[in-house]
This record gives structure tokens, C-alpha cells and sequence, in this order.
């Protein structure tokens, strides 16, 4: 399954290779394309980031028959922009808005949506929105916990880990406010390896 351009003027849409050939999969956005991004899957399904019908960017699911949104996480027109879906403990994890809490951590386990923690706690501040926003990416599964890139508004960007009850911060490698600009999360040899700055001397 992949995200292609088809028909001149149909936009980027949900496409599937098989024996046969290419094949359209599902028309989600027929006048503008549907932009399909982050597939995962989760219980037999397809999950993935669209463009649809009037509720912006949502969390869709194709069963091999149909596409369908499955919730509308920031209700109305607004768009949650769900991204970095990872399956862990039986659901679905990504990055999402409400409308509320800014850009945080939220899980899906094939009925319902919700918010799993509000890491950063700071107020929605006119002019400075994203100061608001904990912006959870880059995760990944290890040794039967979550681990992401996270800013809790106090300790820049950096490590933290959910275990199916808590949300922590795993380490404030550079300390202070800064972030230490964590990447390239890789599980090798029992062990998580990434990228990141520790100082002000480490670029």
C-alpha cells in the first residue's frame, strides 16, 4: 500500500500493489486527494493520516473493502493532524491536536480515542502557540516500552518513555530548557541508540 498521484487532477490518493499491477484503493478525497500518510497496521486493518470529507485531517482505516475516518479527534472542520502512528499494548500511538491541549499523546485501540497524557502543561498564549504543544515524534517500541521525543514546555525536546501507565522523561541530556535534539532512534543489540546533543561544545 502506498500514497500516489493517479489520475491527472485527482491528487495523492490510498493505492495497493499487487500481482496484477497498481491499483486504486480508495478515492478518500476525490476533488483534491486525500494525501494518505503514516499507514500502520493494527488488528487486520489498515490505519493511516487523511485529508476527507469536511473534518480535515483525520484518522482513517481501510479493511481491504472501504476507507472510513474513525474519529474525529478535533471536532469540526479543524484538522488533529495525527502523526508517527506506532502499535503498542494493543492500540494505536501517535502525535495529535484536539483543540485544547496542543499536540500531544494520544492512543486509538480500534473504537475509541483518547488523550494519554498532557505533557506539556503550559496555556494556549496569543502570538506564541507553539509554547503549548509537547509534540510527541519519533517513536518507537523497546523492550516492551514506548519511547518518544517529547518537550514538557520545561526541558526542550528530550527522551521519554510511556509503559502502559506512565508518561516520563527519561533523561534531561542537556540540561535546561534547550532540548537535546534527539533523532534516529534504533533498537541494536538490546539497546535503544539515537542521536543527540548533551552540551553546548557537542553540536
Amino acid at each position: 500500500y502506498m500514497n500516489a498521484n493517479g489520475a491527472p487532477g485527482d491528487g495523492s490518493e490510498l493505492y495497493y500493489l499487487d500481482g496484477s499491477g497498481v491499483h486504486l484503493a480508495a478515492n478518500i478525497h476525490p476533488t483534491d486527494g486525500a494525501s494518505p500518510e503514516g499507514p500502520v497496521l493494527f488488528k487486520g486493518d489498515l490505519y493511516f493520516s487523511a485529508r476527507g470529507d469536511e473534518k480535515g485531517r483525520e484518522l482513517w482505516r481501510f479493511d481491504r473493502v472501504q476507507a472510513a475516518r474513525v474519529t474525529d479527534i478535533f471536532p469540526g472542520p479543524e484538522a488533529s493532524n495525527p502523526t508517527g502512528m506506532t502499535v503498542y499494548n494493543g492500540a494505536i500511538y501517535f502525535s495529535a491536536e484536539e483543540g485544547i491541549h496542543g499536540y500531544e499523546l494520544w492512543r486509538f485501540d480500534g473504537a475509541n480515542a483518547e488523550l494519554v497524557a498532557n505533557i506539556n502543561p503550559n496555556p494556549v498564549l496569543d502570538g506564541v502557540d507553539p509554547i503549548h504543544h509537547s509534540n510527541p515524534s519519533h517513536f518507537i517500541v523497546f523492550d516492551g516500552i514506548l519511547y518518544f521525543v517529547a518537550d514538557d514546555g520545561t526541558h526542550g525536546e528530550e527522551l521519554w518513555s510511556y509503559d502502559g501507565h506512565t508518561v516520563s522523561m527519561v533523561a534531561d541530556i542537556w540540561p535546561g530548557p534547550v532540548g537535546s535534539n534527539i533523532t534516529e532512534l534504533v533498537v541494536f543489540r538490546d539497546a535503544l541508540y539515537f542521536t543527540a546533543s548533551a552540551t553546548a561544545d557537542v553540536p
